[in-house]
């Protein structure tokens, strides 16, 4: 459990925009885990389709960039 806050804070505090800071874990899996999706394995990678329809893919999208902007950084 104490993992899983963890996680949380770091999320809001690194990868999501200033208006997400605030927001209670609820409000973050309402909103952006619920979006709808499927995932298909096509050889030797998986590939997602999710709903363009949902207010919240641009948040996901935006919060999916700054991981990867986060994974190129240096350690330390």
């Amino acid at each position: 459990m104490i993992f899983a806050v963890n996680i949380n804070s770091i999320m809001r505090q690194l990868i999501f925009s200033k208006e997400w800071e605030k927001k209670r874990m609820k409000a973050i899996r309402y909103n952006i885990i619920n979006i709808a999706g499927l995932i298909r394995k096509k050889k030797n990678e998986f590939i997602v389709y999710m709903a363009e329809a949902h207010p919240s893919i641009d948040i996901l999208i935006n919060a999916r960039k700054r991981i990867m902007e986060l994974a190129c950084l240096p350690a330390g």
